[in-house]
């Protein structure tokens, strides 16, 4: 979805700092210019009669159906990109038929927002782009764009609000995690655009523990695609 301003903060102002959103498989999603939050969400559910020991405090309760009570915990990752270029843009295509309607206290004049399958971050880097697709299999799907004069070496990523991040087997995917869940990249492929030439590729830590990846020598007249696959877990259920 679009944000045209619908999304107030804590003092009900607009944020603007954040282009697009999504809610999908028990995550809310923001896409802002230098990093896509993920923020995750778990209720506890829990009877208040439960905190009541015997029967005695039972019995002197004035009204023995007491309403159920739950605790709500938010947490949130980030994929920021390192060094990313100011002047890059989003560029939104496939415009879908859904579309949501605000008359809020701030926007009173109303406010249409309509939703879109994919997004690009155009020249995040420089000749490179980040493609966004929403999946109904994975929920989001992204991929870099190496075009022709573009150093993928430039593509650093620091997950932030990540407790642990541990490498899967052959440096073929990573598993972010924190105490409500986690993300997991895996299933890394690169191959020439318009092509299923497959080029070796792997992805490497740095000193700072930014993301990157390295592919072995390809020709670089055309563009080089980086598709890895991002799945998340564990993320928002009832206790």
């Amino acid at each position: 979805m679009e944000n045209r301003g619908q999304l107030p903060d804590k003092k009900e102002n607009a944020f603007r700092d954040i282009s697009y959103y999504a809610h999908t498989r028990g995550v809310n999603i923001y896409c802002k210019n230098d990093r896509i939050s993920f923020v995750f969400t778990r209720i506890t559910k829990y009877s208040a009669s439960k905190d009541l020991t015997n029967f005695e405090k039972l019995s002197n309760q004035k009204n023995h159906n007491l309403p159920d009570s739950t605790k709500t915990e938010v947490s949130r990752m980030e994929m920021q990109f390192v060094n990313a270029n100011p002047d890059m843009h989003i560029l939104s295509a496939e415009k879908q038929p859904y579309y949501e309607k605000y008359y809020l206290a701030y926007c009173p004049e109303g406010i249409t927002s309509n939703a879109f399958k994919q997004l690009t971050y155009k020249n995040l880097w420089p000749d490179i782009d980040l493609v966004l697709r929403s999946s109904q299999s994975n929920g989001l799907e992204y991929s870099f764009i190496v075009n022709p004069g573009g150093n993928i070496n430039n593509i650093q990523i620091q997950w932030n609000g990540a407790d642990t991040m541990n490498m899967l087997e052959n440096n073929l995917g990573i598993r972010y995690s924190n105490g409500l869940g986690h993300i997991q990249e895996s299933g890394l492929k690169s191959y020439l655009e318009g092509s299923k030439q497959n080029i070796s590729c792997k992805y490497i830590i740095s000193e700072r523990e930014n993301i990157g990846f390295h592919v072995d020598e390809y020709n670089g007249k055309r563009a080089l695609v980086i598709d890895p696959t991002l799945i998340w877990g564990d993320l928002f259920w009832w206790e």
